[in-house]
């Protein structure tokens, strides 16, 4: 198998095709919900046009299509490989952010408060709208503060944020 680097795993889930953008330091972008393969590649080579299409990771491939599945399986302790590093507070989000469990939801503002920010909410969704890696950080369990489901950037947007909460929620029961 190839070691060349960016490589991109394309491949179809319940939510509609995903692409994983690998680099030798780990992963770099997750995008979802695309109706086509070439949707998915597309969406990949506009901000990296030159990759090796391979199943870069064959495990994480896998745990992804679970998860659209509503499953909740542990991901491998992939390194995620990112531009720039995390503030402390864009750190905790994450790792509040993994910790919600499938089916659920947590609002902006509980999320930020756990955080040690209360009234840091924008803060927060601003931290989930730069999610280069949904489903690994399931930004997708955000809501806002009334419980709606606010924005979600992969293609369809609410209606891809709906989908996954509703597979999750339907694994569950």
């Amino acid at each position: 198998m190839s070691s060349r680097w960016p490589a991109v795993s394309l491949f179809s889930t319940p939510s509609g095709w995903l692409a994983l953008l690998g680099t030798a330091r780990g992963l770099r972008q997750v995008t979802i919900g695309h109706p086509t393969k070439a949707a998915a590649r597309a969406a990949i080579a506009a901000t990296t046009p030159d990759f090796v299409e391979r199943d870069w990771h064959p495990v994480l491939r896998q745990r992804c299509v679970d998860m659209t599945r509503g499953k909740n399986l542990p991901l491998p302790g992939i390194a995620i490989d990112r531009d720039r590093p995390l503030t402390a507070f864009q750190s905790r989000v994450i790792e509040i952010v993994q910790s919600i469990p499938p089916g659920q939801t947590m609002t902006y503002g509980q999320v930020a408060a756990l955080a040690g920010s209360p009234g840091a909410a924008r803060a927060v969704g601003q931290v989930m709208a730069t999610n280069p890696v949904p489903l690994v950080i399931p930004c997708h369990r955000v809501v806002g503060s009334s419980g709606q489901l606010g924005g979600f950037s992969a293609p369809g947007g609410i209606a891809t944020k709906q989908t996954l909460l509703t597979q999750e929620a339907t694994f569950l029961h």
